[in-house]
Protein backbone atom coordinates (compact mmCIF):
# COMPACT_ATOMS: atom_id res chain seq x y z
CA UNK A 1 0.00 0.00 0.00
CA UNK A 2 1.14 3.85 -0.63
CA UNK A 3 1.90 5.68 1.53
CA UNK A 4 -1.17 8.43 0.13
CA UNK A 5 -3.35 4.91 0.28
CA UNK A 6 -2.12 4.76 3.75
CA UNK A 7 -2.74 8.21 4.61
CA UNK A 8 -6.13 7.73 3.27
CA UNK A 9 -6.90 4.99 5.25
CA UNK A 10 -6.24 6.41 8.34
CA UNK A 11 -8.59 9.41 7.31
CA UNK A 12 -11.44 7.32 6.78
CA UNK A 13 -10.79 5.51 10.20
CA UNK A 14 -10.92 9.05 11.95
CA UNK A 15 -13.61 9.76 9.90
CA UNK A 16 -15.58 6.53 10.97
CA UNK A 17 -14.44 6.94 14.65
CA UNK A 18 -15.75 10.85 14.49
CA UNK A 19 -13.06 12.27 14.83
CA UNK A 20 -13.55 14.38 11.72
CA UNK A 21 -16.03 16.61 10.67
CA UNK A 22 -15.56 16.89 6.73
CA UNK A 23 -18.67 19.88 7.23
CA UNK A 24 -16.20 22.12 8.65
CA UNK A 25 -13.63 21.22 5.33
CA UNK A 26 -15.12 22.99 2.54
CA UNK A 27 -12.40 22.51 0.19
CA UNK A 28 -13.04 18.71 0.47
CA UNK A 29 -16.11 19.32 -1.18
CA UNK A 30 -14.55 20.76 -4.29
CA UNK A 31 -12.13 18.06 -4.33
CA UNK A 32 -14.60 15.78 -3.92
CA UNK A 33 -16.72 17.18 -7.22
CA UNK A 34 -13.38 17.63 -9.24
CA UNK A 35 -12.96 13.97 -8.83
CA UNK A 36 -16.61 12.75 -9.23
CA UNK A 37 -16.47 14.40 -12.40
CA UNK A 38 -13.43 13.15 -13.46
CA UNK A 39 -14.37 9.46 -13.23
CA UNK A 40 -17.35 10.46 -14.73
CA UNK A 41 -15.64 11.47 -17.93
CA UNK A 42 -13.47 8.49 -17.87
CA UNK A 43 -16.57 6.48 -17.62
CA UNK A 44 -19.12 8.20 -19.94
CA UNK A 45 -17.67 8.13 -23.25
CA UNK A 46 -19.51 10.43 -24.90
CA UNK A 47 -18.63 8.83 -28.78
CA UNK A 48 -19.31 5.48 -27.74
CA UNK A 49 -22.90 5.90 -26.48
CA UNK A 50 -23.50 7.60 -29.61
CA UNK A 51 -22.17 4.77 -31.54
CA UNK A 52 -24.41 2.50 -29.27
CA UNK A 53 -27.57 4.63 -29.42
CA UNK A 54 -27.42 4.50 -33.25
CA UNK A 55 -26.93 0.61 -33.05
CA UNK A 56 -29.65 0.50 -31.24
CA UNK A 57 -32.02 2.67 -33.34
CA UNK A 58 -30.61 0.62 -36.36
CA UNK A 59 -31.89 -2.73 -34.47
CA UNK A 60 -35.21 -1.28 -33.63
CA UNK A 61 -35.89 -0.06 -37.06
CA UNK A 62 -34.86 -3.56 -38.63
CA UNK A 63 -36.93 -5.29 -36.25
CA UNK A 64 -39.77 -2.87 -36.26
CA UNK A 65 -40.15 -3.38 -40.22
CA UNK A 66 -39.40 -7.28 -39.86
CA UNK A 67 -42.49 -7.44 -37.60
CA UNK A 68 -44.66 -5.25 -39.86
CA UNK A 69 -44.14 -7.49 -43.14
CA UNK A 70 -45.12 -10.27 -40.75
CA UNK A 71 -48.32 -8.98 -40.31
CA UNK A 72 -48.75 -7.64 -43.39
CA UNK A 73 -48.03 -10.81 -45.25
CA UNK A 74 -49.78 -13.28 -42.73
Amino acid sequence: MTENEQALVQLLKAYDNGEIDFTKVPAIHAIIRQQVARQVAQAVNPAQIKAQASQQLQDDRTSYASQVNNILHD
